[in-house]
């Protein structure tokens, strides 16, 4: 069967009109119901990556023409790719909640996505392409973001993303996507869009909110995975030698700022005892973790390693190494405070 799109702004949009198996003349498909289902089917049958909206009510104008089907039923597998995989119910001529007004319209993201506005080509504020000149944002997800930043990074070609960047709408005639969905954690087979194409879409009610950004980690920040890292106390405190900040070095190279991004805190106290060993002690007594921010009297000295836990795919779980640039402060990560057993009461 053919499908097409007509009279929107972008080939990407339009009223949805089909061509059946043996008839001539396009028509339309009219939906007294959300055609989200339908929708996400027929954008993936035209070659784009995900639904980005579905009206049924005459949005791009009503057709003049006949009208082919009056209820479609597709079903929530991905592995439906085409309209032809779905139940339909031709059109009952005189069915008055059912006609012209009521033509499905549909929406679907072109498949570009950028980072506009950093410091380099893989930072900035996640923008998708909605057509022609038009991108559109997304708002911060608070606890999800580094698995958003993830996403968009490895949709862009990194492997995964340094940290989250945050900035307000101010002035910002986007429109900005507040309700969205992301695939689950462990699953790595689908890509950023279609991850959003699981749930319907909704534009924040209003401007006064945080956009998400995301800094994506380029091959020269990420170690080596053979790698060897070491620890050390420094910025002992008060003129102790068992207590103080963590520093890290990789293969002999000098000492660095260590802060870390992780969701399992064992992987701190693992970091911990081995700076405690690395100076004589068998373990550490106390460790804590602190950010950025609150850690009194400690000045980076600006290069820094980033132990970063990946939240996506394949890669869940994995810690990985990064090269940073004042990259603690910035994204707020911690720093790691340990005092060391010493074996004296």
């Amino acid at each position: 069967m053919g499908l097409r799109l007509a009279d929107g702004r972008y080939p990407n949009e339009g009223r949805v009109e089909v061509l059946p198996p043996g008839e001539d003349s396009w028509g339309t498909y009219c939906s007294n119901e959300n055609p989200f289902l339908i929708g996400r089917v027929a954008c993936r049958q035209l070659g784009f990556p995900a639904l980005l909206s579905a009206t049924a009510s005459g949005e791009f104008g009503k057709a003049t023409g006949p009208i082919w089907f009056q209820l479609m039923i597709c079903g929530e597998l991905q592995e439906m790719m085409t309209l032809d995989d779905c139940l339909m119910l031709g059109w009952v001529p005189y069915y008055e909640v059912c006609d012209h007004r009521f033509d499905v319209g549909l929406t679907c993201f072109t498949g570009n996505l950028r980072l506009v506005g950093g410091r380099r080509e893989s930072e900035g504020r996640v923008e998708l392409h909605v057509g022609g000149d038009e991108w559109m944002l997304l708002s911060s997800r608070g606890g999800a973001n580094f698995m958003y930043s993830d996403s968009v990074c490895q949709y862009l070609g990194y492997q995964f993303s340094v940290g989250v960047t945050q900035e307000p709408a101010v002035n910002n005639n986007q429109k900005i996507l507040c309700s969205f969905s992301a695939c689950p954690i462990d699953d790595g087979s689908r890509g950023f869009f279609q991850c959003l194409d699981e749930l319907s879409l909704h534009f924040c009610p209003d401007k006064n909110i945080t956009l998400l950004g995301a800094v994506c980690a380029t091959e020269n920040d990420i170690l080596p995975s053979d790698a060897s890292v070491e620890y050390r106390l420094g910025h002992t405190s008060n003129g102790s030698q068992y207590m103080g900040i963590v520093e890290a070095r990789y293969n002999g190279s000098t000492w660095a700022t260590l802060c870390l991004q992780v969701v399992n805190e064992y992987r701190a106290g693992v970091v911990a005892d081995q700076a405690c060993r690395s100076i004589g002690y068998p373990w550490a007594y106390v460790s804590k973790l602190i950010p950025y921010s609150e850690s009194p009297g400690y000045v980076s000295t600006g290069e820094e390693l980033i132990m970063r836990e990946i939240f996506l795919g394949s890669s869940l779980g994995k810690v990985r190494w990064v090269r940073g640039q004042n990259a603690c402060q910035r994204h707020q990560y911690e720093l790691l405070h340990v005092e060391c057993e010493t074996g004296m009461d």
